[in-house]
């Protein structure tokens, strides 16, 4: 059994997602901002990678930021 298709035209093409989603505000934050993790030890050394990488890819290192764990988690703030 043989199966027929309609072309269509006028159909806008989807836009197709790039990567995967965000999971840090990196790259929305302003100086001065700061965002708090629920972490273990090992998210917080997680966290620290990810912003590493985050500002090498896409700032060529011109962004800074100070990563500490405090109570309850890790804080991220942004320096430069």
């Amino acid at each position: 059994m043989s199966k027929t298709y309609e072309i269509e035209t006028g159909v806008a093409v989807a836009n197709k997602p790039r990567g995967r989603p965000v999971k840090y505000p990196f790259a929305a934050m302003k100086v001065g901002k700061s965002f708090f993790v629920p972490t273990d030890d090992a998210d917080g050394r997680m966290i620290r990678t990810a912003c590493d990488q985050h500002t090498r890819r896409n700032y060529n290192g011109a962004r800074k930021y100070r990563i500490l764990k405090v109570e309850g988690g890790t804080r991220v703030w942004r320096l430069e």
